[in-house]
């Protein structure tokens, strides 16, 4: 059970539209019809009759609401009552990134933030791109740090406490192995096998066009959550994979992988942070102007 379940019941209840209850709750409709559905598995019985317009609530839904209203109302009671007795300021930033950037960006680009009692909380997962979207524009995170995908940023910077700037910048390069180079030419060799992540990775919706352009051309055969089970697939010879510069560099620089040459292959990416201001606390908003500061 979470607390946004109640949120979005109760903003139903008010809108009879998802869409615009979706709005309100700036989050995808999608998301917003999942949640509510996850709130009637709960609970065991519908809410609300999709089948009318506007949405009506159901008579199991009119049972629930003042329980729902007054769950809502204790919880902002007990808030009230001991937030004024807390830290004003929490001294932890909640930063949502990607496996790949946790791994080989951040740690130089914070390298110079005076970290003194402050707490940095950065996690990754494999969510789809509707979880990062609703992480930070609900708050739940403080920043996210992301290789740019354009109908997400797009959707993003459409939001007006959502603020973002490029802070680096990355390539997406078509890597095989350097042993089996002579397997993997992209003139005389007829189908090259292709190592990817699946289609909720950032990478993939990065290179995606670029797969396209050349269907014919790439037959997949492996697919993985992770950048790095398909370094080392590459590494055996396994096929081509397109991973970030930093994830590959030192397995370039062993000469134990090389970049598949051909018709403009590789793909360029920014790499974007977007914090959310209507949530930035005193912390929040020091490590933004250092962020600000590092890309002048």
């Amino acid at each position: 059970m979470d607390i946004k379940w109640i949120e979005d019941f109760l903003h139903l209840v008010e809108t009879k539209n998802f869409s615009l209850a979706a709005e309100k709750r700036c989050v995808t409709q999608s998301a917003y019809s999942r949640r509510i559905r996850a709130l009637e598995n709960w609970i065991g019985a519908e809410l609300f009759d999709r089948s009318s317009i506007p949405i009506k609530i159901t008579e199991q839904g009119q049972k629930f609401l003042p329980y729902a209203e007054k769950v809502l109302a204790d919880i902002n009671q007990i808030q009230a009552k001991f937030r004024p007795h807390s830290n004003p300021i929490k001294n932890e930033i909640k930063i949502i990134t990607q496996h790949s950037l946790m791994l080989h960006f951040l740690p130089d680009f914070f390298m110079s933030f005076d970290f003194k009692n402050t707490k940095m909380n950065v996690t990754s997962n494999l969510n789809s791109f509707e979880s990062y979207f609703e992480d930070i524009t609900t708050g739940s995170s403080d920043l996210f740090i992301s290789y740019e995908v354009p109908d997400l940023h797009k959707k993003l910077i459409a939001v007006p406490h959502i603020k973002s700037i490029v802070v680096g910048s990355e390539n997406m390069v078509p890597v095989v192995s350097s042993q089996f180079k002579d397997k993997f030419n992209w003139e005389t060799s007829g189908t090259i096998p292709h190592l990817t992540l699946n289609n909720r990775a950032f990478i993939t919706a990065i290179v995606r066009d670029k797969l396209m352009e050349h269907y014919e051309k790439l037959d997949t055969v492996y697919e993985a959550n992770l950048s790095e089970s398909l370094l080392q697939m590459a590494k055996q010879g396994k096929g081509v994979t397109w991973l970030p510069y930093c994830v590959c560099k030192n397995e370039l620089d062993a000469g134990n992988i090389m970049v598949l040459e051909g018709p403009n292959l590789v793909v360029p990416s920014n790499i974007i942070a977007y914090v959310n201001s209507k949530n930035a606390d005193t912390v929040t908003r020091k490590l933004w102007q250092h962020m600000q500061h590092q890309v002048q």
